[in-house]
């Protein structure tokens, strides 16, 4: 069977080729566009080119056809990074579908130990984005490292790129529970205020407030409209349904009575008796 590939497992492979090749891989940093729009990379690598000046190459990480389909966001990255490129499982885009100056790398899960993961099916050109606020942002990294006596290591505050992914794994699977979650919570909350779903209650209340001053004027006590903490309603109802075991229902009292007075008055007239005898 084929495994499927996650963007966690293209997101190790990035970790371990730029952390090993270049300056270094850091996940998920985010810009603000000019519209106030918070904008969040997949990750960034630091390089040094030959004219000595610091390169950040941005990616995009797509692991479905839909996600790339519907998803053209990513095009707006490039204005923020030095270049852009897309990430993607082998074979699953083609380079001919990856607008210029985007570079193409293609992920090889199964690739022989010693053969790199990725490969460049188009290198990206470059984009002439401004990088600022990614520098500041890395550089602020490096600064509370420091400040909190981390050293900046070869996978960041990471022993390994496996760490790195393991807990990555760890918080998006706490990010899932707790975003499907607080989706339940929301869509519960706004079934509870629909306009009809309100009146619906509203109704069961005054119904329930109705079947019990019925039960009540018969002389059955025992569940009461207002709520006791020291008399539960489930005893309460308990309470009543054994009470009703040991009634009969009045229209059965009331079709055995007819039928004996029938009976009656067939033996009478049977025996030849007159009234009053």
């Amino acid at each position: 069977m084929t495994k499927t590939i996650t963007a966690v497992d293209v997101e190790c492979a990035l970790v371990e080729r730029y952390r090993r090749d270049g300056l270094g891989y850091w996940p998920q940093p985010e810009v603000v566009d000019v519209n106030g729009d918070r904008l969040r990379l997949d990750g960034v690598s630091l390089n040094i080119d030959w004219r000595n000046n610091m390169w950040i190459s941005g990616y995009e990480v797509k692991v479905s056809r839909s996600d790339f389909l519907r998803d053209a966001k990513y095009l707006r990255y490039k204005d923020y990074v030095d270049d852009l490129t897309l990430v993607c499982p082998a074979r699953m885009i083609d380079r001919d579908e990856i607008p210029e100056p985007v570079g193409l790398l293609w992920f090889y899960p199964d690739a022989p130990a010693g053969r790199p993961r990725l490969k460049y099916r188009r290198k990206p050109d470059p984009s002439g984005g401004d990088t600022r606020q990614i520098e500041h942002r890395l550089l602020k990294q490096l600064a509370q490292r420091i400040t909190y006596g981390e050293r900046p290591g070869r996978y960041g505050r990471f022993d390994s790129a496996r760490q790195y992914v393991e807990q990555k794994r760890e918080l998006d699977d706490v990010g899932d529970m707790l975003g499907t979650m607080l989706a339940r919570r929301v869509q519960e909350l706004e079934r509870r205020l629909d306009p009809t779903m309100m009146r619906r209650m509203e109704q069961q209340s005054e119904a329930y407030g109705r079947l019990v001053e019925i039960l009540n004027r018969h002389g059955f006590d025992q569940v009461s409209r207002w709520y006791r903490d020291d008399r539960p309603l489930d005893g309460q109802l308990e309470a009543l349904d054994k009470a009703l075991d040991h009634l009969v229902p009045t229209d059965t009292i009331d079709g055995e009575t007819k039928r004996l007075i029938r009976d009656v008055e067939y033996l009478r007239r049977k025996l030849g008796l007159e009234d009053g005898e």
